[in-house]
């Protein structure tokens, strides 16, 4: 049979390699725009800030500040992910291991923004009486959006761990029953032989 153009992508589909090759590029892409659009946003809030009076400049100040940490923080998460995915071996569940990958960067980006979002946003309620709905002052207000965006990122890498951890238990599962009935075939070939054979005879 002819090799078409097509075999080639479709073979490192069933292997996984397009998949993993795919994905790492996406994640460090997304690192690199997230750094960049961050950094416009701190220039943003720099500016502003300084055109702001003194204790919501500031506020906005450390926000800006604060996503630029977060950024920072995430490129480096999504490249050492990425490069993870790149390293996965080639497998009948690729596209399982790769997905494994994925959620645990989304848990830990989203663990990281809480921290120090968190950190940014509570320093600005304090200095700036913002987010007063939280609070009867800026302090207490700056605490518990602290508390709150740091308890919402840590759920959500408890919550991808756990589902990445799923996925990972599905494919050593599936690669263990596979080992074991590839070795029972090779101990007891005549077996496998017999049962081939009456397979046959009960289809006929």
């Amino acid at each position: 049979m002819a090799r078409g153009f097509m075999r080639p992508v479709l073979e490192s589909m069933g292997k996984g390699s397009f998949f993993r090759q795919v994905i790492a590029s996406v994640m460090r892409v997304l690192g690199v725009v997230g750094l960049i659009v961050a950094g416009v946003g701190c220039v943003v809030a720099i500016v502003t800030g300084f055109e702001a009076s003194g204790a919501t400049g500031i506020g906005g100040i450390a926000l800006g500040a604060a996503w630029v940490i977060s950024a920072i923080a995430a490129l480096e998460i999504l490249f050492y992910r990425g490069d993870r995915t790149d390293e996965l071996p080639d497998s009948g569940y690729a596209v399982l291991s790769v997905f494994s990958q994925i959620l645990r960067a989304i848990g830990e980006v989203a663990a990281v923004y809480g921290v120090v979002m968190g950190l940014g946003a509570g320093f600005a309620a304090w200095i700036a009486d913002a987010f007063v709905a939280f609070g009867p002052s800026g302090f207490v207000a700056g605490v518990t959006v602290f508390a709150m965006s740091v308890t919402v990122g840590f759920v959500t890498l408890f919550a991808t761990y756990f589902m990445a951890e799923c996925v990972n238990l599905i494919v050593n599962i599936a690669n263990n029953s596979k080992r074991i009935a590839v070795s029972t075939s090779a101990e007891h070939p005549a077996s496998e032989q017999t049962r081939i054979g009456e397979r046959d005879q009960a289809a006929g």
